[in-house]
């Protein structure tokens, strides 16, 4: 598992470059940050990080690092993480 196949997977998803998703606010001024998106943000957290979050969690998230400390938060290894 791949921290970096996870953000690559999650930039495609809405269409930015991980350069791009990675700037602070990013998820909350991209208008396809939406309930649709975030469905498929769950599913691919669950693919990567083997964690189920809830789609309200995930949704008030606006940057890449609260996505990442919301994983944490919910138990994910921190080999998952970093690899």
């Amino acid at each position: 598992m791949s921290k970096k196949a996870f953000e690559e997977a999650l930039a495609s998803l809405l269409e930015v470059s991980v350069d791009e998703l990675a700037a602070p606010g990013a998820l909350g001024n991209n208008p396809l940050w939406d309930s649709l998106s975030i469905v498929s943000a769950l599913a691919l957290i669950e693919q990567y990080y083997y964690i189920v979050l809830s789609g309200e969690a995930l949704g008030t998230c606006q940057s890449l690092d609260e996505i990442y400390a919301l994983i944490d938060k919910h138990g994910t290894s921190q080999e998952a993480l970093s690899s």
